[in-house]
């Protein structure tokens, strides 16, 4: 296998340069470096796969890859509007095509068909994600993914859930990171292509969206016994912490734990629009640092 392993690592590193080989803009260190990271991820997920937990070296190493891979994309495609629109399609496709295959995948495997529904906010983002590729006026929906979609991506990849079994490869734990995986890649990806305008009043404006769902989805977990959008702390320690610590209140029949849901309303909608803010920001910043001395000279007359 040692030969093996060394050939794919040969032929990933050729397979760069020779992409980039007669490209006027091509940069020789930069593809030896693009060329090093993709033999080093064959490694880590031909050897440390199966050690699929919270704060291993392979939960550490796939997060970060995330954030690194729509700057990747971007380097092959920057200079060509066309292939740009296609890696936003594959990107946002991903998602929606591992719901879809969860109605087949995931019942082979024992679980119930309210298990596979796609009703999670995450999985919400990734069909929405995908619909907005066919719709012209999507601004709303791009919004959403650099918030609601970013946030839930970083979210769910940084604590590592591998409901129980330790290897990336059980489909629960592979679906989720590809899953959440495009939902940090897409925003990212749009953010630098500069197909998304960021309009932190229409994400606002819209946040009612979200109070609706939740409330829905509250009671759809009462008649499927699911726990969607973490509606209860289910296994999440911290939340858990936080549940037990507020008192539940008695309306009609049910017991509701008012502070809690306000809580992680209040958090998701912060937590969102700090990460509209943190791309607007960058956005300004770029702008400024591209505009030439030409240009300022220009302005000021």
């Amino acid at each position: 296998m040692i030969v093996v392993d060394v050939l794919i690592c040969l032929l990933l590193m050729g397979l760069v340069i020779f992409l980039n080989y007669k490209k006027k803009t091509r940069n020789l260190y930069l593809d030896l470096g693009l060329g090093l990271f993709y033999i080093v991820t064959y490694l880590v997920w031909r050897y440390q796969s199966n050690s699929y937990d919270f704060g291993t070296f392979f939960h550490i190493y796939i997060f970060l890859s995330s954030f690194v891979t729509p700057f990747i994309i971007y380097y092959y495609t920057k200079y060509n509007d066309r292939s740009q629109r296609i890696a936003e399609i594959v990107i946002a496709s991903l998602g929606f095509f591992i719901i879809v295959s969860r109605f087949i995948t995931w019942p082979l495997f024992g679980f119930r068909f309210a298990d596979t529904l796609p009703l999670n906010i995450c999985n919400i983002m990734a069909v929405i994600t995908f619909i907005g590729l066919f719709i012209k006026n999507n601004s709303l929906i791009k919004n959403l993914t650099l918030s609601l979609g970013v946030l839930g991506g970083i979210l769910t990849i940084s604590m590592g859930f591998n409901e129980g079994f330790p290897t990336i490869w059980f489909i629960q734990n592979i679906d989720s990171y590809l899953l959440h995986y495009s939902l940090i890649v897409y925003p990212i990806y749009i953010f630098l292509t500069n197909r998304a305008k960021i309009d932190i009043k229409l994400f606002i404006k819209s946040f009612y969206l979200v109070l609706i769902y939740y409330v829905i989805i509250y009671f759809v977990n009462i008649i499927v016994d699911e726990n969607f959008i973490f509606t209860k702390p289910g296994y999440v320690d911290f939340l858990t912490d936080i549940y037990n610590s507020l008192p539940e209140f008695k309306i009609s029949v049910f017991n509701i734990n008012i502070l809690y849901i306000i809580i992680c309303l209040s958090g998701t909608f912060l937590c969102s629009l700090l990460s509209l803010f943190f791309f607007k920001t960058i956005k300004s910043r770029l702008e400024k640092l591209s505009t030439t001395p030409q240009e300022v000279v220009d302005n000021t007359i």
